[in-house]
């Protein structure tokens, strides 16, 4: 409360006499008057209604605040009409006619939207799914018998309607929904009204499930492959091919491991590299992520190193240069044409063409040469397999 008077004006402290006695009654015992929320119109003051409050049409030091009038001392109301929004207004667009969005009392009036002040309002029909001020209800279509009818009023019947928000129509469903049974705009019945199990508490459909009835109710199933991870799915990749971590039925594959953002996530799958099983881009998996051992902890092959890749569990082999693996008979068998002279060959020229002394086994070719004198040259000729030459090396035998 505001006094326009201070202790010094009164005479000083209060004494004895009136220290009991409120700021009011010690004016009027003197005389004085003036004080804005007595309820009393005082010189300087346009209204007085018993507070110093602002915002309900006098303001703190008494006087009309921009927007109101006070057509008693006591008692102020908003101006309609005059393009300022106060106290219950919902719009004010500057005058009191109606079919503009306005109506006389600064009501928005069915089917307008209205901000500002002052007000523009803009025309927003019925059915466009959004309950704009004045409508009980907007459905987003021109249908009656579903709840909300066509001049977006809530029907009298037996329905549920949940109001929808700025971007979401009006959803109605009869009474009933979650009884197993569907029924006027139910898209599907599960016999509850919990969500997240394929049909949500207005028993519509929800997104990445489908639903069929069977005996009593409504049984919901997520859709495998559509890449939203729900339900009992352990995981969705956005496929239905088996192979690449996620299967077709969206159970993780034996050898990978999988990762969902939540919530509702695309799955991504991995193979579990060190587990025994070769699977995705491992080149190899020996049951290990150690290096050094030819497949490193990536698992992929080492340089110098050949590992099996026909059986799940690798086995990898380190032959030395000139040799190759023969993985049937795990051993390293040399390389014959690689120019590379090694056990087991008796020579290696570097090609596998024969008739130039080393054969495409790798075996020296054995010749004979005959006639030749001092003026004139040998004729030479390869022994046939299975025969050599004989001690002159002129005849094969």
């Amino acid at each position: 409360m505001n006094a326009s008077y201070s202790s010094q004006a009164l005479g000083g402290t209060l004494t004895s006499e009136n220290k009991d006695l409120n700021i009011n009654e010690v004016l009027q015992r003197r005389g004085l008057s003036g004080l804005c929320g007595n309820g009393a119109i005082d010189p300087g003051e346009e209204c007085d209604n018993y507070n110093s409050y602002g915002g309900d049409g006098c303001d703190s030091n008494c006087h009309i605040e921009t927007g109101w009038h006070c057509p008693s001392i006591h008692s102020c109301e908003p101006v309609y009409g005059d393009g300022f929004i106060v106290s219950n207004e919902q719009c004010d667009d500057g005058n009191i006619y109606p079919g503009d969005g306005c109506d006389m009392y600064s009501n928005i009036e069915p089917g307008w939207r209205c901000s500002g002040s002052p007000s523009s309002c803009t025309n927003a029909p019925c059915q466009n799914g959004v309950v704009d001020p004045g409508e009980e209800c907007d459905d987003g279509n021109n249908f009656s018998g579903d709840g909300c009818d066509t001049l977006c009023r809530s029907e009298v019947g037996p329905w549920d309607c949940f109001k929808g928000s700025q971007y979401n129509p009006t959803v109605c469903v009869p009474h009933g929904c979650g009884d197993g049974s569907r029924g006027g705009a139910e898209t599907c019945d599960d016999g509850n009204t919990e969500d997240d199990d394929g049909c949500n508490h207005f028993c519509q459909v929800e997104t990445g499930w489908r639903c069929f009835f069977e005996g009593t109710r409504d049984f919901c199933m997520s859709d495998c492959g559509d890449g939203t991870t729900l339900g009992c799915e352990e995981c969705d990749d956005g496929n239905s091919i088996s192979g690449d971590g996620c299967s077709s039925s969206c159970d993780i594959e034996t050898g990978f491991h999988c990762t969902t953002p939540q919530p509702l996530g695309t799955s991504y799958c991995d193979s579990n590299c060190g587990d025994s099983m070769k699977a995705a881009h491992e080149a190899c998996d020996d049951g290990n992520t150690i290096p050094g051992d030819g497949c490193n902890e990536t698992c992929q092959v080492e340089s110098g190193w050949i590992c099996d890749v026909e059986h799940t569990m690798s086995r990898c082999y380190q032959c030395g240069a000139g040799y190759v693996l023969n993985f049937a008979e795990e051993r390293c068998d040399p390389i014959c044409g690689d120019g590379w002279r090694v056990a087991g060959e008796q020579c290696d020229d570097g090609n596998l063409v024969g008739l130039d002394g080393c054969d495409a086994l790798c075996k020296v070719e054995t010749w004979v040469c005959s006639g030749g004198s001092p003026s004139s040259p040998d004729a030479c000729s390869i022994c046939p397999p299975g025969t050599t030459a004989d001690a002159s090396r002129e005849y094969c035998i």
